[in-house]
């Protein structure tokens, strides 16, 4: 086991965190996006953002408080240069995220043509929609579960090269949480269709 496999296994109290938060987390500690929005809210609805600063100082993350996304965000980065773009535009919050430009532009199309059902959630339904399909009938790539974003399509190349990228590190820092997430997002797709 690696000194960092140790030190999220050992050292990191999750403290009720959400999930996505975790993989989103740990994804950005192991540099694989520039930063996350983590909810300070736990899953049961206790304020955890003490004990998220925590984590991030021992992992010499950045932190701002300055939500992006939601007030109950917290935005965490490898460097504070990057919370600066991300705040001062410079860096584009899909970027900053590590969306594929391809998810991104679809996102964006959405928003040019949809007028009755909030983008985001058009797009999500959409996609979870094809990935129960795909994943009842044996295409869908098991890997696009650790997607931290809305794939634009099951077949994404780059969401899938990420994604893999993301699996491959949340397994072996933490492979109890690997189960249980993959576990749940599988569970998600099939009973709801979506996260």
């Amino acid at each position: 086991m690696s000194t960092m496999a140790y030190r999220y296994t050992k050292e990191i109290p999750w403290h009720g965190m959400k999930d996505d938060d975790k993989v989103s987390l740990i994804a950005t500690i192991e540099g694989l996006r520039a930063g996350a929005a983590i909810s300070h809210m736990s899953a049961d609805g206790t304020d955890i953002g003490m004990d998220i600063l925590a984590i991030c100082a021992d992992h010499d993350l950045a932190v701002s408080a300055r939500p992006v996304m939601t007030s109950n965000d917290i935005i965490v980065a490898r460097s504070p240069r990057a919370i600066r773009g991300l705040h001062e535009g410079s860096i584009a919050l899909d970027e900053f995220l590590g969306y594929p430009r391809c998810c991104s532009d679809a996102y964006l199309k959405q928003i040019r043509y949809t007028k009755d059902t909030p983008p985001t959630l058009r797009n999500a339904a959409l996609y979870w929609s094809n990935a129960r399909d795909a994943l009842e009938d044996g295409r869908y790539p098991l890997a696009l579960l650790y997607a931290l974003h809305v794939p634009c399509a099951i077949d994404c190349a780059p969401s899938k090269m990420t994604a893999v990228r993301i699996k491959d590190v949340v397994e072996r820092v933490d492979p109890v949480l690997a189960h249980e997430y993959s576990r749940n997002r599988l569970r998600c797709i099939l009973s709801q269709g979506g996260a």
